[in-house]
């Protein structure tokens, strides 16, 4: 909780504009004054335990790092396959989104809700652990935790029926519950790939009923009317690359002078019909491009093109022919490929 100053003295820091925290507080500002993201523009990400101290990230292989700015995440087996599917919310659109886990990897499941008598009724607070029988009778079993939360992460709530991945091993010894009101209580005769409701103090487990969710069917999209835009902004914008050509005046140039500017670059040549209308088009209608700050550069491809005997003083005498009042030059085959 802040305090305020109990007399001008501490009021009266010294302030020094040039300090790293006065400039970065100035870019904090900026960042507010412009609308921006503190936390889009990040790629969800999607860690993998490698059971040995260490994560290594599938973010791009598992089809979980999209661009939205998400902000809630919760767990639960929607298709009741066995695995945990995701829901995520965002800030941007879609404003939720469902992953399905469709691994088709035959291991095994046991899922356990629980309901407290002499606790809370979502026994929330509670820890299970699952015990599981070794192959090999000279290893030690294997357990399995987790504990009940009420909710988990940013404005979020995963599902309550807990689901414990066995993998290969179905050889379920006990269940142990540690209940929020400090009881322990043990059950026995669990089976793989079920699930089960346990009533604290009970000391047996009743099987669910799964119930399968209906397939889902895509209804009929009917588009919208396009509407004529003059700019269409990327999700995830790719940087242009460095771009260096040859003015018709022979001389080298590049897209720096344009920085901070939008800018039309376009790839022609005088032997396309298309390419002449479309650039007679854009120098009638010079004023509009000027009125919204678009620069126009137009790079010709004549001589790459081994079908076509034209070279760029064709090129150069179209624009002239046509009055192109933008820039013009010459692309070559580096420039191409980048």
């Amino acid at each position: 909780m802040s305090l305020s100053p109990e007399s001008m003295a501490e009021d009266t820091l010294e302030y020094d504009p040039d300090s790293p925290y006065a400039k970065n507080q100035n870019e904090l500002y900026r960042m507010l004054r412009q609308g921006a993201s503190f936390s889009g523009n990040e790629r969800h990400c999607c860690f993998l335990n490698l059971q040995n101290g260490r994560f290594a990230t599938i973010s791009a292989v598992s089809g979980f790092d999209f661009l939205d700015d998400g902000r809630g995440l919760a767990l639960v087996d929607w298709d009741q396959d066995g695995d945990n599917d995701c829901w995520i919310a965002n800030r941007t659109g879609p404003r939720l989104r469902l992953l399905r886990n469709d691994r088709d990897d035959q291991n095994h499941f046991l899922a356990v809700q629980l309901e407290g008598v002499h606790c809370n009724r979502d026994a929330v607070g509670a820890r299970v652990d699952v015990v599981l029988r070794s192959s090999d009778p000279s290893r030690p079993p294997t357990t399995l935790c987790k504990s009940l939360h009420a909710g988990e992460g940013f404005m979020a709530q995963s599902t309550k029926c807990l689901l414990f991945g066995l993998g290969q091993n179905t050889d379920i010894a006990h269940v142990l519950i540690r209940w929020p009101n400090g009881t322990q209580e043990q059950v026995d005769g669990l089976v793989a790939d079920r699930r089960y409701r346990i009533v604290e103090g009970t000391s047996t487990a009743t099987e669910v009923t799964i119930n399968t969710t209906s397939p889902l069917t895509a209804g009929t999209v009917t588009p919208g009317k396009s509407e004529p835009q003059i700019v269409a902004r990327l999700t995830g914008p790719v940087p242009l690359p460095h771009v260096e050509y040859e003015g018709f005046d022979r001389v080298k140039h590049d897209l720096s002078p344009y920085h901070g500017s939008p800018v039309l670059l376009h790839l022609w040549a005088s032997w396309c019909v298309p390419c002449l209308h479309e650039l007679n088009e854009w120098s009638q209608n010079a004023t509009s491009f000027n009125d919204i700050n678009l620069r126009v550069i137009a790079l010709s491809v004549d001589g790459l093109d081994p079908q076509h005997n034209t070279d760029s003083n064709d090129a150069e005498s179209a624009l002239q022919k046509i009055g192109f009042p933008f820039h013009g030059g010459i692309a070559n085959a580096a420039l191409l490929q980048r």
